[in-house]
Protein backbone atom coordinates (compact mmCIF):
# COMPACT_ATOMS: atom_id res chain seq x y z
CA UNK A 1 0.00 0.00 0.00
CA UNK A 2 1.43 3.33 -0.83
CA UNK A 3 1.59 6.14 1.55
CA UNK A 4 0.21 9.72 1.07
CA UNK A 5 4.26 11.04 0.05
CA UNK A 6 3.90 8.03 -2.34
CA UNK A 7 0.33 9.34 -4.12
CA UNK A 8 2.67 12.01 -6.06
CA UNK A 9 3.17 12.14 -10.18
CA UNK A 10 6.43 10.02 -10.48
CA UNK A 11 9.41 12.33 -11.88
CA UNK A 12 10.96 11.57 -15.48
CA UNK A 13 14.97 10.96 -15.97
CA UNK A 14 13.77 14.02 -18.90
CA UNK A 15 16.79 16.36 -19.99
CA UNK A 16 18.47 18.37 -16.61
CA UNK A 17 17.87 21.73 -16.86
CA UNK A 18 20.87 24.07 -18.17
CA UNK A 19 23.56 25.24 -16.05
CA UNK A 20 22.53 28.84 -16.39
CA UNK A 21 18.62 28.05 -15.46
CA UNK A 22 20.65 26.07 -12.52
CA UNK A 23 22.39 28.97 -11.58
CA UNK A 24 20.13 31.36 -11.80
CA UNK A 25 17.09 29.44 -9.71
CA UNK A 26 20.17 28.52 -7.51
CA UNK A 27 20.68 32.30 -7.29
CA UNK A 28 17.01 33.47 -6.90
CA UNK A 29 16.69 30.50 -4.22
CA UNK A 30 19.06 31.14 -2.11
CA UNK A 31 18.98 35.40 -2.29
CA UNK A 32 15.73 35.19 -1.16
CA UNK A 33 16.43 32.64 1.82
CA UNK A 34 19.07 34.42 2.84
CA UNK A 35 17.19 38.36 3.01
CA UNK A 36 14.39 36.33 4.96
CA UNK A 37 17.06 35.39 7.52
CA UNK A 38 18.39 39.07 7.28
CA UNK A 39 14.36 39.98 7.88
CA UNK A 40 14.03 37.86 10.67
CA UNK A 41 16.26 39.66 12.63
CA UNK A 42 15.08 43.08 11.53
CA UNK A 43 11.51 41.67 12.84
CA UNK A 44 12.86 41.26 15.82
CA UNK A 45 14.93 44.38 16.14
CA UNK A 46 11.81 46.35 15.23
CA UNK A 47 8.96 44.63 16.86
CA UNK A 48 11.22 43.35 20.09
CA UNK A 49 14.19 44.67 21.70
CA UNK A 50 17.96 44.34 21.33
CA UNK A 51 18.61 41.72 24.01
CA UNK A 52 15.75 39.17 21.99
CA UNK A 53 17.84 40.21 19.36
CA UNK A 54 21.03 38.81 20.89
CA UNK A 55 18.66 36.03 22.45
CA UNK A 56 17.73 35.14 18.85
CA UNK A 57 21.67 35.13 17.64
CA UNK A 58 23.01 33.24 20.64
CA UNK A 59 21.12 30.50 19.67
CA UNK A 60 22.17 30.45 16.06
CA UNK A 61 25.52 30.81 17.15
CA UNK A 62 25.66 27.57 19.65
CA UNK A 63 23.73 25.68 17.51
CA UNK A 64 25.47 26.55 13.69
CA UNK A 65 29.05 24.69 14.89
CA UNK A 66 26.99 21.44 16.45
CA UNK A 67 25.03 21.13 13.14
CA UNK A 68 27.61 21.99 10.78
CA UNK A 69 29.34 19.27 12.27
CA UNK A 70 26.98 16.49 12.09
CA UNK A 71 26.19 17.56 8.92
CA UNK A 72 29.64 16.52 7.37
CA UNK A 73 29.03 17.82 4.19
CA UNK A 74 26.71 14.88 3.50
CA UNK A 75 25.20 17.12 0.60
CA UNK A 76 28.20 17.71 -1.10
CA UNK A 77 29.19 14.11 -0.77
CA UNK A 78 25.87 12.86 -2.11
CA UNK A 79 25.51 15.53 -5.02
CA UNK A 80 29.02 14.19 -6.59
CA UNK A 81 28.24 10.55 -5.91
CA UNK A 82 28.09 9.97 -9.62
CA UNK A 83 29.84 6.95 -9.58
CA UNK A 84 26.76 6.06 -6.37
CA UNK A 85 28.88 4.08 -4.04
CA UNK A 86 26.04 5.10 -1.48
CA UNK A 87 22.21 5.43 -1.95
CA UNK A 88 20.03 8.13 -0.83
CA UNK A 89 18.37 6.02 1.86
CA UNK A 90 22.14 6.03 3.52
CA UNK A 91 22.91 9.37 3.52
CA UNK A 92 18.96 9.99 5.03
CA UNK A 93 20.44 7.20 7.90
CA UNK A 94 23.46 8.93 8.57
CA UNK A 95 21.76 12.66 8.79
CA UNK A 96 18.79 11.40 10.68
CA UNK A 97 21.32 9.71 13.07
CA UNK A 98 23.99 12.48 13.03
CA UNK A 99 21.07 15.23 14.10
CA UNK A 100 19.52 13.01 16.67
CA UNK A 101 22.82 13.35 18.32
CA UNK A 102 23.54 16.97 17.27
CA UNK A 103 20.49 17.91 18.86
CA UNK A 104 20.89 16.11 22.15
CA UNK A 105 24.40 17.52 22.45
CA UNK A 106 22.99 20.78 21.91
CA UNK A 107 20.48 20.54 24.63
CA UNK A 108 22.75 18.90 27.05
CA UNK A 109 25.01 21.81 26.28
CA UNK A 110 22.46 24.28 26.78
CA UNK A 111 21.31 22.87 30.33
CA UNK A 112 24.59 23.13 31.81
CA UNK A 113 25.47 26.57 30.21
CA UNK A 114 24.42 29.64 32.75
CA UNK A 115 22.20 31.28 30.69
CA UNK A 116 18.85 32.88 31.64
CA UNK A 117 16.11 30.28 31.55
CA UNK A 118 14.30 32.09 28.75
CA UNK A 119 17.46 32.38 26.66
CA UNK A 120 18.26 28.54 27.15
CA UNK A 121 14.28 27.91 25.66
CA UNK A 122 15.10 29.93 22.84
CA UNK A 123 18.25 28.05 22.37
CA UNK A 124 16.72 24.97 22.80
CA UNK A 125 13.84 26.04 19.64
CA UNK A 126 16.01 27.19 17.63
CA UNK A 127 18.68 24.03 17.54
CA UNK A 128 15.18 22.30 17.23
CA UNK A 129 14.48 24.28 14.02
CA UNK A 130 18.13 23.96 12.55
CA UNK A 131 17.62 19.65 13.19
CA UNK A 132 14.76 19.91 10.76
CA UNK A 133 16.89 21.85 8.51
CA UNK A 134 19.46 19.47 8.17
CA UNK A 135 17.16 16.68 7.43
CA UNK A 136 15.76 19.46 4.62
CA UNK A 137 19.15 19.42 3.30
CA UNK A 138 19.64 15.67 3.00
CA UNK A 139 16.95 15.75 0.63
CA UNK A 140 18.60 18.78 -0.92
CA UNK A 141 21.65 16.59 -1.81
CA UNK A 142 19.26 14.32 -3.72
CA UNK A 143 17.79 17.40 -5.43
CA UNK A 144 21.65 18.47 -6.46
CA UNK A 145 22.53 15.30 -7.24
CA UNK A 146 19.59 14.89 -10.42
CA UNK A 147 20.37 18.18 -11.19
CA UNK A 148 17.08 19.58 -10.15
CA UNK A 149 17.54 22.67 -8.57
CA UNK A 150 14.63 24.76 -8.99
CA UNK A 151 13.06 22.18 -5.86
CA UNK A 152 15.97 23.16 -3.77
CA UNK A 153 14.79 27.24 -4.72
CA UNK A 154 11.42 26.86 -4.66
CA UNK A 155 12.26 24.96 -1.29
CA UNK A 156 14.34 27.69 0.55
CA UNK A 157 11.93 30.17 -0.80
CA UNK A 158 8.71 28.90 0.83
CA UNK A 159 11.05 28.25 3.83
CA UNK A 160 11.96 32.17 4.15
CA UNK A 161 8.98 33.99 3.60
CA UNK A 162 7.08 31.52 6.00
CA UNK A 163 9.57 31.68 8.41
CA UNK A 164 9.75 35.64 8.32
CA UNK A 165 5.94 35.42 8.21
CA UNK A 166 5.62 33.08 11.37
CA UNK A 167 7.66 34.65 13.24
CA UNK A 168 5.71 38.43 13.26
CA UNK A 169 2.88 37.21 13.83
CA UNK A 170 3.85 35.52 17.08
CA UNK A 171 5.83 38.12 17.68
CA UNK A 172 2.89 41.23 17.56
CA UNK A 173 0.69 38.46 19.05
CA UNK A 174 2.63 37.77 21.86
CA UNK A 175 6.08 39.81 22.12
CA UNK A 176 7.68 36.41 23.47
CA UNK A 177 11.21 35.72 21.15
CA UNK A 178 10.57 32.05 22.56
CA UNK A 179 7.54 31.44 21.01
CA UNK A 180 8.87 33.18 17.41
CA UNK A 181 11.25 30.62 17.54
CA UNK A 182 9.27 27.61 17.80
CA UNK A 183 6.81 29.08 15.12
CA UNK A 184 9.92 29.06 13.10
CA UNK A 185 10.49 25.70 13.95
CA UNK A 186 6.76 24.55 13.36
CA UNK A 187 7.08 25.69 9.66
CA UNK A 188 10.19 23.88 9.36
CA UNK A 189 8.66 20.70 10.01
CA UNK A 190 5.27 20.94 7.99
CA UNK A 191 7.43 22.09 4.42
CA UNK A 192 9.94 18.78 5.47
CA UNK A 193 6.85 16.60 5.50
CA UNK A 194 4.66 18.25 2.99
CA UNK A 195 6.95 19.26 0.42
CA UNK A 196 10.90 18.03 0.72
CA UNK A 197 9.57 14.79 1.16
CA UNK A 198 7.23 14.53 -1.25
CA UNK A 199 10.17 15.64 -3.63
CA UNK A 200 12.31 12.49 -2.40
CA UNK A 201 9.65 10.24 -2.91
CA UNK A 202 9.79 11.39 -6.93
CA UNK A 203 13.70 11.53 -7.57
CA UNK A 204 14.37 8.51 -5.93
CA UNK A 205 12.67 6.93 -9.27
CA UNK A 206 16.05 7.99 -10.91
CA UNK A 207 17.97 6.38 -8.38
CA UNK A 208 19.44 2.63 -8.49
CA UNK A 209 16.61 0.06 -6.73
CA UNK A 210 16.95 0.38 -2.45
CA UNK A 211 14.75 -1.55 -0.47
CA UNK A 212 14.25 1.57 1.79
CA UNK A 213 13.83 3.76 -1.46
CA UNK A 214 13.38 6.99 0.22
CA UNK A 215 13.20 5.83 3.75
CA UNK A 216 16.59 6.05 6.52
CA UNK A 217 18.66 2.89 6.08
CA UNK A 218 20.98 2.28 9.00
CA UNK A 219 23.31 -0.74 7.98
CA UNK A 220 25.70 -0.30 10.68
CA UNK A 221 29.00 -1.03 7.99
CA UNK A 222 27.68 1.13 5.23
CA UNK A 223 26.77 3.46 7.79
CA UNK A 224 30.29 3.26 9.17
CA UNK A 225 31.84 3.40 5.89
CA UNK A 226 30.11 6.86 5.12
CA UNK A 227 30.72 8.41 8.14
CA UNK A 228 35.03 7.80 7.23
CA UNK A 229 34.52 9.73 3.99
CA UNK A 230 32.52 12.23 5.82
CA UNK A 231 34.42 13.44 8.94
CA UNK A 232 36.74 15.65 8.00
CA UNK A 233 34.66 17.80 6.32
CA UNK A 234 32.26 17.84 9.24
CA UNK A 235 35.57 18.78 11.16
CA UNK A 236 36.22 21.94 8.77
CA UNK A 237 32.96 22.92 8.49
CA UNK A 238 32.61 22.98 12.32
CA UNK A 239 35.81 24.59 12.80
CA UNK A 240 34.85 27.18 10.14
CA UNK A 241 31.48 27.90 12.14
CA UNK A 242 32.62 28.03 15.26
CA UNK A 243 35.15 30.75 13.57
CA UNK A 244 32.55 32.93 13.33
CA UNK A 245 30.55 32.15 16.58
CA UNK A 246 33.90 32.77 18.92
CA UNK A 247 33.63 36.80 18.74
CA UNK A 248 29.76 36.64 19.16
CA UNK A 249 30.28 34.65 22.37
CA UNK A 250 33.24 37.11 23.73
CA UNK A 251 30.79 39.80 22.80
CA UNK A 252 27.87 38.05 24.91
CA UNK A 253 30.44 37.50 27.74
CA UNK A 254 31.89 40.79 27.95
CA UNK A 255 29.27 43.60 26.63
CA UNK A 256 26.30 41.62 26.64
CA UNK A 257 23.56 40.12 25.01
CA UNK A 258 22.13 43.15 23.42
CA UNK A 259 25.37 44.44 22.69
CA UNK A 260 25.55 41.01 20.88
CA UNK A 261 22.16 41.42 19.12
CA UNK A 262 23.78 44.66 17.72
CA UNK A 263 27.04 43.18 16.42
CA UNK A 264 24.88 40.21 15.04
CA UNK A 265 22.74 42.27 13.21
CA UNK A 266 25.52 44.33 11.26
CA UNK A 267 27.44 41.11 10.52
CA UNK A 268 24.12 39.43 8.78
CA UNK A 269 24.85 41.71 6.25
CA UNK A 270 27.84 39.74 5.12
CA UNK A 271 25.43 37.22 4.09
CA UNK A 272 23.66 38.85 1.75
CA UNK A 273 27.21 38.62 -0.32
CA UNK A 274 27.19 34.98 0.01
CA UNK A 275 24.54 34.48 -1.71
CA UNK A 276 26.44 35.63 -5.09
CA UNK A 277 29.40 33.98 -4.33
CA UNK A 278 27.56 30.93 -3.62
CA UNK A 279 25.77 30.89 -6.90
CA UNK A 280 28.82 31.34 -8.74
CA UNK A 281 30.99 28.56 -6.66
CA UNK A 282 28.70 26.16 -7.39
CA UNK A 283 28.72 26.80 -11.00
CA UNK A 284 32.33 26.76 -11.70
CA UNK A 285 32.71 23.62 -9.56
CA UNK A 286 32.35 21.61 -12.28
CA UNK A 287 34.53 23.12 -14.50
CA UNK A 288 37.32 23.76 -12.44
CA UNK A 289 37.83 19.85 -11.93
CA UNK A 290 37.26 19.23 -15.45
CA UNK A 291 40.51 21.32 -16.34
CA UNK A 292 42.41 20.29 -13.14
CA UNK A 293 42.70 16.95 -15.00
CA UNK A 294 42.77 18.47 -18.35
CA UNK A 295 44.92 21.60 -17.80
CA UNK A 296 46.57 23.16 -14.91
CA UNK A 297 47.18 26.61 -16.14
CA UNK A 298 43.79 27.21 -17.46
CA UNK A 299 42.42 25.49 -13.89
CA UNK A 300 44.50 28.15 -12.31
CA UNK A 301 43.26 31.20 -13.75
CA UNK A 302 39.85 30.56 -13.66
CA UNK A 303 40.37 29.74 -10.07
CA UNK A 304 42.41 32.86 -9.71
CA UNK A 305 39.14 34.75 -11.41
CA UNK A 306 37.20 33.16 -8.70
CA UNK A 307 39.11 34.56 -5.82
CA UNK A 308 39.32 38.11 -7.69
CA UNK A 309 35.66 38.14 -7.75
CA UNK A 310 34.66 36.91 -4.41
CA UNK A 311 37.37 39.81 -3.17
CA UNK A 312 35.75 42.72 -5.56
CA UNK A 313 32.00 41.73 -3.78
CA UNK A 314 33.38 42.27 -0.47
CA UNK A 315 34.70 45.51 -1.91
CA UNK A 316 31.81 46.60 -2.80
CA UNK A 317 29.97 45.97 0.28
CA UNK A 318 33.07 47.78 2.17
CA UNK A 319 32.31 50.80 -0.51
CA UNK A 320 28.23 51.20 0.29
CA UNK A 321 29.09 50.34 4.01
CA UNK A 322 31.13 53.92 4.05
CA UNK A 323 29.24 55.88 2.19
CA UNK A 324 25.59 54.72 3.26
CA UNK A 325 26.15 52.86 5.85
CA UNK A 326 24.30 54.78 8.73
CA UNK A 327 21.40 55.49 6.61
CA UNK A 328 21.00 51.53 5.89
CA UNK A 329 21.86 50.47 9.12
CA UNK A 330 19.09 53.27 10.31
CA UNK A 331 16.42 52.41 7.59
CA UNK A 332 16.51 48.39 8.62
CA UNK A 333 17.43 48.71 12.10
CA UNK A 334 17.02 51.22 14.43
CA UNK A 335 19.27 54.72 14.80
CA UNK A 336 21.47 53.40 17.48
CA UNK A 337 22.38 50.72 15.55
CA UNK A 338 23.82 53.53 13.27
CA UNK A 339 26.06 54.57 15.82
CA UNK A 340 28.31 51.91 14.81
CA UNK A 341 28.95 52.73 11.29
CA UNK A 342 33.09 52.15 11.60
CA UNK A 343 32.14 48.00 12.79
CA UNK A 344 29.80 48.13 10.14
CA UNK A 345 32.59 49.13 7.80
CA UNK A 346 35.39 46.77 9.26
CA UNK A 347 32.88 43.70 8.78
CA UNK A 348 31.96 44.69 5.36
CA UNK A 349 35.82 44.85 4.27
CA UNK A 350 36.17 41.38 6.05
CA UNK A 351 33.43 39.83 3.71
CA UNK A 352 36.13 40.39 1.09
CA UNK A 353 38.51 37.13 2.54
CA UNK A 354 35.42 35.55 3.95
CA UNK A 355 33.86 35.17 0.46
CA UNK A 356 37.79 33.88 -1.06
CA UNK A 357 37.92 31.21 1.15
CA UNK A 358 33.48 30.43 0.63
CA UNK A 359 34.95 30.09 -3.01
CA UNK A 360 38.28 28.37 -2.74
CA UNK A 361 36.74 25.39 -1.01
CA UNK A 362 35.50 24.48 -4.13
CA UNK A 363 38.99 24.32 -5.36
CA UNK A 364 39.83 22.31 -1.97
CA UNK A 365 37.16 19.69 -3.22
CA UNK A 366 38.66 19.34 -6.47
CA UNK A 367 42.14 18.58 -5.30
CA UNK A 368 40.77 15.94 -2.77
CA UNK A 369 43.33 17.11 0.10
CA UNK A 370 40.40 17.29 2.70
CA UNK A 371 42.96 15.95 5.78
CA UNK A 372 44.91 18.88 5.25
CA UNK A 373 42.96 21.52 4.71
CA UNK A 374 41.39 20.66 8.10
CA UNK A 375 44.07 20.28 9.83
CA UNK A 376 45.62 23.65 8.72
CA UNK A 377 42.39 25.11 9.27
CA UNK A 378 42.14 24.08 13.09
CA UNK A 379 44.32 27.51 13.28
CA UNK A 380 41.21 29.82 12.46
CA UNK A 381 39.11 29.74 15.50
CA UNK A 382 42.25 29.67 17.28
CA UNK A 383 43.17 32.83 15.63
CA UNK A 384 39.43 34.42 16.57
CA UNK A 385 39.94 33.35 20.12
CA UNK A 386 42.67 35.07 20.88
CA UNK A 387 41.96 38.20 18.88
CA UNK A 388 38.31 38.68 20.61
CA UNK A 389 39.92 37.67 23.99
CA UNK A 390 42.41 40.08 23.57
CA UNK A 391 40.57 43.02 22.30
CA UNK A 392 36.95 42.81 23.00
CA UNK A 393 37.47 43.93 26.59
CA UNK A 394 39.88 46.70 25.28
CA UNK A 395 37.95 48.43 22.35
CA UNK A 396 34.41 46.44 22.37
CA UNK A 397 32.46 45.83 19.64
CA UNK A 398 35.27 47.50 17.50
CA UNK A 399 37.50 44.22 18.71
CA UNK A 400 35.21 42.00 17.48
CA UNK A 401 35.44 43.66 14.14
CA UNK A 402 39.15 43.22 14.15
CA UNK A 403 38.81 39.68 15.58
CA UNK A 404 36.47 38.74 13.10
CA UNK A 405 38.98 40.56 9.70
CA UNK A 406 42.05 38.27 11.62
CA UNK A 407 40.13 34.88 10.82
CA UNK A 408 38.41 36.20 7.73
CA UNK A 409 41.81 36.52 6.23
CA UNK A 410 43.29 33.28 7.84
CA UNK A 411 40.34 31.34 6.29
CA UNK A 412 41.17 32.48 3.01
CA UNK A 413 44.73 31.62 3.47
CA UNK A 414 44.41 28.14 3.88
CA UNK A 415 42.45 27.28 1.19
CA UNK A 416 45.15 28.72 -0.96
CA UNK A 417 47.99 26.99 0.92
CA UNK A 418 46.08 23.64 0.14
CA UNK A 419 44.99 23.92 -3.47
CA UNK A 420 49.07 25.90 -4.36
CA UNK A 421 50.57 22.97 -2.65
CA UNK A 422 48.23 20.55 -4.82
CA UNK A 423 48.67 21.86 -7.94
CA UNK A 424 52.71 22.53 -7.58
CA UNK A 425 52.57 18.27 -6.54
CA UNK A 426 50.49 18.07 -9.69
CA UNK A 427 52.45 20.08 -12.13
CA UNK A 428 55.62 17.91 -11.06
CA UNK A 429 53.97 14.77 -11.86
CA UNK A 430 52.81 16.15 -15.31
CA UNK A 431 56.41 17.14 -16.22
CA UNK A 432 57.57 13.85 -15.77
CA UNK A 433 54.54 12.11 -17.27
CA UNK A 434 52.63 14.33 -19.36
CA UNK A 435 49.74 12.26 -20.27
CA UNK A 436 49.10 12.09 -15.86
CA UNK A 437 45.83 12.48 -15.07
CA UNK A 438 45.62 11.28 -11.39
CA UNK A 439 45.39 13.95 -8.88
CA UNK A 440 48.13 13.18 -6.16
Amino acid sequence: MKTALEDSAPITAKRTMSLRANVIWTFGGTLIYALAQWAMLASISKLGTPYMVGQFALGLAISAPVYMFTNMQLRVLQATDAKGDFSFPDYFGLRVLASAAGLAFLLLLVLINGIPQQTKLVVMAIGAAKCLESLSDAIYGLCQKHERMKFISISLSVKGIGSVAALVVVLRLTHNIFLGSCAIAAWWLLLLLTVDLRWAVQLVDLEPPHPKRWLPHFDRKTLARLSLLAFPMGIQTMLASLAISIPRFVVNHDLGTAMLGKFAAMAYFIVVGQTVITAVGNSVQAPLSRWWYSSLPVFRRLLIKCGAFAFCVGLAATIVAAVAGKTILTAFYSPEYATQQSVFILLMFSSGFYYISAILGGGVAVVRLFWTYTLLYSIVPLMALLAAWLLVPRIGMMGAAVATLAYCIASAAVPVAVITTAYRRQARVRAVCPVAREAT
